[in-house]
């Protein structure tokens, strides 16, 4: 993110705000995220279907 700020001109972001970011992003995104065993049972599921 830095280089890619350095190449555009803009201010790069502290590792506290980029840390802040990701927890706001992950917030707000949790009613999206599914849980490890949902996770596991999709995977199962996936693999079920490509043995066919």
């Amino acid at each position: 993110m830095r280089l890619r700020a350095k190449r555009m001109c803009t201010p790069s972001p502290t590792v506290e705000q980029f840390v802040e970011a990701v927890k706001e992003i992950v917030l707000a995104n949790k009613n999206w995220v599914t849980n490890s065993h949902d996770l596991k049972h999709e995977f199962d599921l996936l693999l079920a279907f490509h043995a066919l």
